[in-house]
């Protein structure tokens, strides 16, 4: 996985449910790492690796009301994709029951941002070194 592929499967995931809305708007965010650690104790390395994990937040919004869930991204657009429309639809059933929201303002039109925190890690196959 790269940042590049999770941007891209983030944004196959946004198209896929923008089909599916009906007369309701969500906002989809994914915050994601990809990042190298080092552990130490007592001036000695203790542990090294790699983390790369990701969240998706749905936030689902209809007359009035606004719920959100947030699952597991994987970067599989099969098994995100699943994940998300059940979350989809799990939102969809419980926003009946949530009172109206009279501070909810709904978005228009179909506005993206992208913040990158960059850093300096090493090719990957140094990593993997001890």
């Amino acid at each position: 996985m790269t940042p590049s592929s999770w941007e891209a499967s983030f944004n196959q995931l946004a198209d896929n449910l923008a089909q599916h809305c009906r007369d309701e708007h969500f906002k989809l965010d994914l915050v994601a790492e990809d990042s190298q650690f080092t552990r130490f104790n007592r001036a000695q390395v203790r542990q090294t690796g790699t983390v790369m994990r990701g969240t998706l937040t749905l936030t689902w919004m209809a007359a009035e009301r606004v719920a959100s869930e947030s699952i597991p991204f994987t970067a599989d657009a099969a098994t995100d994709g699943a994940a998300l429309m059940t979350a989809a639809q799990t939102l969809r059933a419980e926003l009946p029951q949530l009172p109206a929201d009279p501070y909810l303002v709904r978005p228009t039109g179909s506005a993206t941002s992208r913040e990158v925190y960059g850093g300096s890690l090493l090719p990957g196959d140094a990593r993997s070194r001890p």
